[in-house]
């Protein structure tokens, strides 16, 4: 994932800060996820799709919607600090189905 180095959010906050959290709906109107190159989750047949959306901030979002024919939102937008953490929760089983 591609971060600026001394870049800053819409909101004049820098990646991951909690004053960017606080802005997601001005984020998600700021990046341009009409021409986003979407993916498929796998496995194949799944309804997820993901992005990642480069913004002039220098900062390289991840999007996220359900593919559906109806049209595609809501589209959830993670800072790379939200989207690390929530990646080291999986590699840490924080999401892993109890046991039967």
């Amino acid at each position: 994932m591609t971060r600026g180095s001394d870049s800053t959010g819409p909101d004049g906050a820098g990646p991951g800060d909690s004053s960017t959290q606080g802005d997601k709906a001005g984020l998600a109107a700021a990046l341009d996820l009409e021409s986003a190159p979407w993916s498929r989750v796998r496995p194949a047949g799944g309804n997820l799709e993901y992005a990642f959306v480069p913004h002039t901030d220098g900062v390289t979002y991840v999007a996220l919607r359900y593919a559906d024919p109806e049209g595609a939102e809501p589209v959830l937008v993670f800072t790379p600090s939200e989207w690390d953490a929530f990646l080291a929760g999986v590699r840490d089983g924080e999401f892993d189905r109890p046991p039967d």
